[in-house]
């Protein structure tokens, strides 16, 4: 009788055991997000940030590889939130729904997990994850990889023989792998590389020669040849515009130095365009310039050359970061060659959490200000502020931060406490708070609400406790001395 009585007890330890073995662990316990991994795990509040709870902290940045596919486990702590991948990077957009130009997943809360693919075959750089809900979960999405950059961009070849120029690759984001050299082209044209592969790593840049050979059955004309680097998922390109010419025709090449801008949002980039005479060429060239952007703005100066040969120079700004292309097209009667540069635009963005704040009179209250570096700017910031109208103290601890590619805190404290016998007046207050480098500066505002103390409302009861602790003071020195000077009398 008390074996089956104890049946129905072990069939349930049984399945308990079963059940928490199976049950895959909540998702709090998802270790940090890293670049190595294909799966990864988010887990959305909106006070603290994504993986709040993690060793690596709130909105820890993902790496991934050009190109890796990269499934990501969405979850909330809280309420709802829609992840966002800002793949134009145009900032993020707090609305609720997904903007137009990024990667969004279905919204999701705490009973309805969901995930994202995201298989980032996007130009290496860096890029931001967000929730479209909520302004405190932001992160930088970093992308490794290469760039290709041949020099010169256009050959003019002769048929028959062959023309020499350089490819450079160079690691982005500490991108670090044996990249393989391949091309395409039109038929009767070939290329070699010298070496066929390079090994790069973090940060470096290394170079291969290539040697493009025009056969004399090639009529004359313009042909793209494609250069070609390949690494695991990772792959870039880069186009060179070969025109074949009869042996002894006047002729011209376009060589721009250099071929890679870094530069600051609203800062010109400038590339010298060098055009040289080939067989007796003694033409005039004009420039003219297109980007691949509306928000790049280029203009060559001066706009042509006579004589065959001389310079122009490429100027080219933007007040959006992000990578551009900027092609520059030279012509002389039916000749014409274009030759590209690339324009890498820095930028940094600037947030207060929370953007208000309440504080009591004689109190203080804090606020995190947060700094995020776009498109890899570096660089150290000095942040400042400003109370309107005049009460509340302001402080930044540290009152400077530097970026290098990430995001940087500081720790705004905002004091509502008065001096000996004055009090901070009750009210609302704008504190504005600028960060600025160099060239750039940018501002974000907090609204704080300072309240009273007590219920009193106004007038004495409102004094300072300092205040008080004087005139009790002053009315027991009082009392005192009247005592003794009675007693004295007294005792006459």
């Amino acid at each position: 009788m008390l074996g089956r009585r104890l049946l129905p007890i072990a069939g349930v330890f049984i399945v308990l055991g079963l059940a928490i073995f199976l049950i895959p662990a909540a998702l709090h316990s998802v270790p940090p997000v890293h670049g190595t991994s294909r799966m990864i795990a988010l887990i959305g509040n909106y006070l603290n940030g994504w993986n709040y709870s993690q060793p690596s902290g709130p909105n820890p940045p993902i790496t991934v590889t050009q190109g890796e596919t990269v499934i990501i486990q969405l979850s909330s702590a809280d309420t709802i939130h829609q992840f966002a991948l800002d793949l134009d990077r145009d900032g993020p957009m707090f609305t609720g729904t997904c903007p137009s130009g990024d990667n969004c997943s279905a919204t999701f809360d705490t009973s309805t997990p969901t995930s994202i693919s995201v298989t980032p075959n996007l130009a290496p750089g860096n890029y931001t994850y967000y929730c479209t809900f909520h302004s405190s979960m932001v992160g930088q999405f970093i992308v490794q990889g290469f760039t290709t950059s041949p020099n010169p961009s256009s050959l003019t070849i002769v048929q028959g023989t062959s023309g020499t120029l350089t490819l450079t690759l160079t690691s982005v984001n500490g991108f670090a792998g044996s990249v393989a050299l391949s091309y395409s082209a039109p038929t009767g044209t070939t290329a070699s590389f010298n070496p066929t592969g390079v090994s790069l790593t973090s940060g470096s840049s290394r170079t291969s020669q290539v040697t493009i050979s025009v056969a004399n059955t090639v009529m004359t004309g313009y042909y793209m040849v494609t250069l070609k680097g390949t690494s695991g998922s990772a792959m870039q390109s880069s186009t060179v515009t070969v025109t074949a010419s009869p042996p002894g025709s006047p002729e011209f090449t376009v060589t721009p130095s250099p071929t890679s801008s870094t530069v600051n949002s609203g800062v010109e980039g400038n590339s010298t365009i060098t055009i040289a005479p080939l067989n007796g060429f003694t033409g005039t060239v004009s420039f003219a310039s297109t980007t691949n952007s509306t928000s790049l703005t280029c203009s060559p100066n001066p706009t042509s050359i006579s004589g065959g040969s001389g310079t122009s120079k490429l100027s080219c700004s933007s007040s959006t970061a992000a990578n551009y292309l900027a092609i520059i097209t030279c012509t002389s009667g039916t000749l014409s060659h274009s030759a590209s540069v690339i324009y890498h635009v820095q930028d940094f963005s600037i947030s207060a959490n929370p953007a208000s704040l309440s504080i009591t009179q004689g109190s203080t209250g804090n606020i995190m200000i947060n700094v995020s570096g776009l498109n890899g700017f570096s660089d150290t910031l000095s942040l400042t502020g400003r109370t309107s109208p005049s009460g509340p103290s302001i402080s930044f601890g540290p009152a400077s931060v530097t970026l290098s590619g990430g995001s940087a805190t500081s720790t705004l404290t905002v004091s509502a406490t008065g001096g000996l016998y004055s009090s901070i007046a009750n009210g609302n207050y704008s504190v504005n708070i600028t960060a600025v480098s160099e060239s750039l500066s940018h501002s974000t505002t907090v609204q704080v609400t300072v309240t009273s103390s007590n219920s009193s409302g106004s007038g004495a009861l409102n004094l300072p406790l300092t205040v008080w602790v004087g005139v009790a003071i002053v009315f027991i020195t009082a009392v005192a001395a009247t005592v003794f000077l009675t007693r004295r009398k007294a005792t006459k």
